[in-house]
């Protein structure tokens, strides 16, 4: 992106934010027009229509404002983001901006201080903005194995509680959502074939065929909201599921009490060979509660 359109959507960007008082609550605009001089902004003020939206032809760009809490990320640059602390969070403001060619503008911004220069590239506003306009959202951050854990782990949290004892690892291995569908269908998976199974399941269970079966009835399509159908991406969908579930770390932690001893070996080792108990953090700020 050149200078003079960097200049020009970090100015539409600013104005827009302007338009917006301190305390307002989130919202977004349609911006018609050409993007130094637009001729109209639609202004929406509830960020959860953006799910399903579809941009008309006169809209060149989608721009939104939005509050949430910063907070820096382990494994950040050294030097970045000095306003925070270890630890600390602090209200701030995200505004972001995007064209139908993908050009982007935006920043994060602590009252009169900003914290990132620059506009943010994956997250629920970022991904949503995007779909709107027709556009890809980054690619998921690997395959359906964490999801599928999460959900194994999150149906043994429940049993756990429920159950009058601690389970054993057979009580444990039952909830996996592939062992599941095995049992469903009168198919035996020998403890041997177990862990072959899970990534099978994971790789049946790609986040292509999830985006296919958004479009169907089911678990996938109930745990999303209206309007998503078609019009999410692999990459929109990996985050919006991930993101509605506990990390495997927390999941796990909560499993622990409810399983026996054997079995939370068992249930730890399986994890770390399907790879995804280290929960990698990308270096900078966090921003959360944006809706």
């Amino acid at each position: 992106m050149n200078t003079t359109l960097n200049d020009t959507l970090t100015i539409l960007a600013q104005s827009l934010e302007s338009l917006r008082p301190s305390d307002a609550q989130p919202a977004w605009a349609e911006i018609i027009g050409p993007f130094n001089a637009p001729t109209a902004l639609r202004w929406h003020p509830d960020m959860a229509t953006l799910v399903g939206f579809v941009a008309p032809p006169d809209c060149q760009a989608i721009g939104a404002v939005g509050q949430g809490w910063a907070r820096p990320l382990e494994g950040g640059p050294p030097g970045s983001f000095s306003l925070l602390k270890p630890g600390e969070r602090v209200r701030c403001k995200t505004v972001f901006l995007l064209t139908r060619a993908g050009d982007t503008a935006g920043y994060l911004r602590t009252g009169p201080s900003i914290l990132i220069d620059e506009p943010g590239t994956v997250g629920r506003i970022p991904d949503c903005v995007r779909r709107c306009l027709g556009l890809p959202t980054p690619p998921p951050n690997g395959s359906t194995d964490d999801l599928l854990a999460r959900m194994w782990l999150n149906d043994v949290v429940g049993a756990g509680r429920e159950a009058p004892a601690p389970l054993a690892w057979p009580g444990v291995v039952r909830w996996h959502p592939v062992i599941k569908v095995a049992n469903a269908a009168g198919i035996t998976i020998a403890p041997a074939e177990l862990l072959g199974c899970l990534r099978v399941g994971a790789e049946a269970w790609s986040w292509s065929y999830l985006v296919q079966q958004a479009t169907l009835p089911g678990w996938v399509a109930d745990v999303l909201p209206p309007g998503s159908a078609g019009w999410m991406d692999e990459g929109i969908l990996s985050r919006w599921l991930l993101g509605s579930i506990a990390d495997v770390d927390k999941l796990l932690d909560l499993a622990k009490p409810l399983v026996t001893p054997a079995a939370a070996r068992k249930l730890r080792l399986v994890l770390k060979k399907l790879g995804v108990l280290e929960v990698r953090h990308p270096g900078g700020t966090g921003v959360t509660n944006i809706w």
